[in-house]
């Protein structure tokens, strides 16, 4: 069985104002959506969610692994079974990972990011303006029973590279601490927030797109327990701090319980 692994990199993060919410549950989304004509057209290649919980300046993460079937497997499609969950105080930068979302669990792998010029995919606070993009306002359009002001990117360079980007963002909603690349669109609409992205390329006829949908602004008296005590334990672990690139190959799904062996 082949496998592919989506980790969540993450960038610095600076103090958050009174106004965000303090705890709860998201759950981030990313899909890659096949276009054009035949029989393939408008196939999802690729749906894969994670749970995220958050509680002040910490943050667990479930984290999936996206298995292939091999060619001459009967079984079609992927599958995407959680593998570890990442423990991670943003006032540090380490993380810790676990292979169960238990207060009793034990602490697997203690690391940090390799460094800054590693991709980030997504974001929690701002460190600072982002570079503003020029955008269209498309207006409002309603997904799932969710409004949204639409929003296209506009830019010479990408519209001759056959790329469009589309964000969709909501206002006068709670704030979170997360945020998608934005292109500098919440700078411009104060108490506006995007919740989606897309980008469309012509040539590959392919749609990319990741989304956070909030789950819950509380946890329950049991999360709570798990962030007391993964706190604890970052402070208190003595497993070696290594680089993220070490963590890979010493906690992941190779190395975890939650994988069967036969997968």
């Amino acid at each position: 069985m082949r496998h592919i692994i989506i980790l969540p990199l993450l960038s610095f993060f600076s103090s958050f104002s009174q106004n965000y919410i303090r705890e709860g549950v998201v759950e981030k989304i990313n899909y890659t959506i096949k276009l054009g004509v035949g029989v393939n057209a408008n196939d999802t290649l690729l749906y894969k969610s994670n749970k995220i919980w958050f509680s002040d300046s910490m943050v667990i993460i479930e984290a999936k692994v996206v298995f292939h079937p091999n060619d001459n497997e009967k079984s079609v499609g992927l599958k995407y079974p959680v593998y570890k969950f990442i423990f991670l105080d943003l006032k540090t930068m380490r993380y810790q990972d676990y292979f169960s979302f238990s207060d009793t669990a034990f602490v697997q792998c203690n690391y940090k990011t390799t460094g800054e010029n590693e991709f980030v995919e997504w974001r929690f606070w701002r460190t600072g303006l982002h570079d503003s993009e020029k955008f269209d306002v498309l207006g409002d359009t309603l997904i799932h029973g969710i409004q949204y002001t639409l929003l296209k990117t506009v830019g010479k360079e990408k519209q001759k590279a056959g790329i469009h980007e589309y964000h969709y963002m909501r206002c006068n909603v709670p704030q979170l601490i997360f945020h998608i690349r934005d292109g500098g669109i919440e700078q411009n609409f104060k108490g506006c927030k995007v919740f989606k992205y897309e980008m469309f390329s012509e040539i590959l006829e392919l749609v990319d797109g990741i989304e956070f949908r909030f789950l819950s602004d509380t946890l329950t008296d049991y999360e709570r327990s798990i962030f007391k005590q993964w706190s604890e334990n970052a402070k208190t672990t003595d497993i070696p701090l290594i680089n993220s690139l070490d963590a890979y190959f010493r906690c992941g799904p190779e190395q975890s319980p939650l994988i069967p062996k036969d997968f």
